[in-house]
């Protein structure tokens, strides 16, 4: 059941609200081995919820607690005594929660701790969808000194606890609270989305921030956990989102507070169907007419993506929309059909040709290489798929492994198929799986250990990720001044960033295709990483230079890519 926020604060009666003013509230982010811009802000969920409490006169702070090589740095000593700590974790940092909780529970003794959900990657989500109650209880049962346990949506729920009058998405000791309620309550996003403005603070260290405008997915992905996340029954709605025009004045806001690189972190920015077309449009005419400019990176649909004509697109592009994403996942149909992906793999291919050939957008790819269900024949197929796209370059989208999320629709194909790991004692989180092909598995062990053993891959990666978003910036209109006078040495640093990638496409994909055929294959023969990784290197810093000589300011153009807090990370 959505409800109004406005409403919803309307029937509180006196007494809960002098109980929620009375409570001092810390929220804290969990970091694991990084440092880097894009962790060091809190999750969108987190923001959300500290507003709402913050706008009914609860002290709140806020705090991200870093693990660092296994041990917890905190760097706040905050004087108050906290009545509840809300952690917003993810997937990732499973394996330290336990020492978390034993932390603030010796820092803070007389608080409760709160277990929510994260957005701040939307695919790592670790409570919700229609299992949601055993998966909560599991973890109860886990993790000990847990106080409470949130599923879906937590703003709702949150307040509701708060105010002793829990709703039935929360639990304590292996029991759902109020078990009388029909259905946990959410708040309607477009009543609650503007709030999280007021926690945002302008950065000293990046201009960057990490926004959405609608929460969930309308598509049925085997493999994903967005669309049914937040459900805590089947009939509850998928997707929700704020008003176009609410979400523009609040991109206006954005500027006027100094941010410039937003990152839309919708799972597809263009839902939901063929009115979410229309919705682009809209959004990209009023963007230019109201003379915003920002750079966003968005996701797209393959399917839908190839709708837009080249005039849309160029009209796309001058609302600064630089980076898009596309969820294509695999290369083979047998894959697809099983991941239950809209596109077939033809539409993926002339999807992101035709995306490629405009030269307007620095397009990422979403692709999943290693499957349990996938056969050396089917690996073939796949990367010849990335070498016609010119994606071979792409160690991520070599070396990706599909990651398979408790109770979801992939869990259960993999169960009919005798592939999970029977004996696995943690029912939530990642599920372990096997393999149908022994060689298979080998192979994705070894290239994901490449990472690490060799750090080059991704550092080559960064540079090129990094190179073609530089490309794709300089396009944006905030930027025209420096692209019009800079023109050759942007052709120049171009013609030298599609070499590399040509070079390496020929190189990552003969090479793994051998790797395939015979398990021993050096797959570094042939492949000086030292030289790649300097010729990267050498060709963003000569074009910052010729920037810089010329007195031009990089800060809109050049910016880290999430793919140095992965790589720092440490994330397969």
């Amino acid at each position: 059941m959505y409800l109004n926020y406005q409403t919803f604060l309307k029937n509180l009666n006196e007494s809960q609200k002098k109980l929620l003013s009375s409570y001092n509230l810390l929220f804290s982010y969990i970091v694991v081995d990084a440092n880097k811009y894009e962790l060091l802000e809190q999750p969108i969920s987190q923001q959300i919820l500290f507003s709402l409490f913050e706008d009914n006169g609860s002290n709140c702070k806020d705090e991200i607690l870093k693990i660092r090589n296994g041990e917890i740095i905190n760097c706040n000593n905050f004087s108050a005594k906290f009545d509840y700590i809300f952690i917003h974790p993810m997937i990732s940092i499973l394996p330290f929660l336990n020492n978390i909780i034993i932390f603030y529970k010796e820092k803070y003794p007389n608080s409760k701790i709160i277990i929510l959900n994260s957005d701040q990657h939307q695919h790592e989500k670790l409570i919700g969808g229609p299992e949601s109650e055993n998966i909560s209880n599991n973890i109860l049962d886990h993790y000990n000194n847990i106080d409470y346990l949130i599923s879906g949506f937590a703003e709702h729920s949150s307040i509701s606890l708060l105010i002793n009058n829990p709703s039935k998405g929360v639990f304590s000791k292996k029991h759902i609270l109020n078990n009388n309620r029909d259905a946990v309550c959410f708040f309607d996003y477009d009543s609650i989305a503007e709030l999280h403005l007021k926690s945002l603070k302008p950065k000293k260290h990046n201009n960057s921030i990490r926004i959405q405008r609608s929460r969930g997915c309308v598509s049925g992905c085997t493999y994903c956990i967005e669309g049914q996340a937040n459900k805590t029954h089947l009939n509850e709605k998928s997707w929700d989102a704020l008003n176009i025009d609410k979400f523009i004045n609040k991109l206006e806001k954005l500027q006027n507070l100094n941010y410039f690189f937003i990152n839309i972190i919708d799972s597809s920015f263009e839902d939901p169907g063929n009115k979410g077309i229309n919705n682009v449009l809209y959004f990209a005419k009023k963007i230019i007419e109201k003379k915003i400019k920002l750079s966003f990176k968005i996701h797209f649909r393959s399917e839908n993506y190839i709708k837009f004509t080249l005039e849309e697109l160029k009209l796309i592009k001058r609302a600064g929309i630089d980076i898009i994403i596309c969820g294509i996942e695999s290369g083979n149909q047998f894959e697809l059909t099983f991941f239950n992906k809209i596109a077939p793999k033809q539409q993926h291919l002339e999807a992101f040709k035709y995306a490629e050939s405009t030269k307007l957008f620095f397009n990422i790819m979403g692709y999943i290489m290693f499957t349990p269900t996938a056969d050396a024949d089917i690996l073939k197929e796949k990367v010849e798929f990335l070498r016609e796209l010119n994606r071979g370059w792409d160690f991520l989208n070599l070396t990706s492994q599909l990651h398979v999320f408790w109770g979801t629709k992939i869990h259960k194909q993999l169960n009919n198929l005798k592939l999970t790991d029977n004996n696995q004692k943690i029912n939530f989180g990642y599920v372990k799986y096997k393999f149908v092909s022994e060689n298979v598995e080998k192979l994705n062990n070894e290239f994901n250990s490449y990472k690490i053993s060799f750090p080059k891959t991704m550092s080559i990666n960064k540079l090129l990720y990094d190179s073609l978003g530089l490309l794709s910036r300089a396009k944006n209109p905030a930027n025209f001044n420096i692209y019009n006078d800079n023109l050759n040495h942007i052709n120049e640093f171009e013609i030298n960033v599609s070499k590399q990638i040509k070079k390496l496409n020929k190189l990552y994909c003969d090479n793994y295709l051998n790797k395939i055929n015979n398990i021993n294959y050096d797959f570094f023969n042939n492949i000086d990483l030292i030289k790649e990784e300097k010729y990267a290197l050498d060709n963003i810093n000569k074009i910052r230079t010729k920037f810089n000589k010329k007195k031009y300011t990089t800060s809109k153009i050049y910016l880290d890519t999430w793919v140095s807090v992965r790589d720092s990370l440490g994330i397969n």
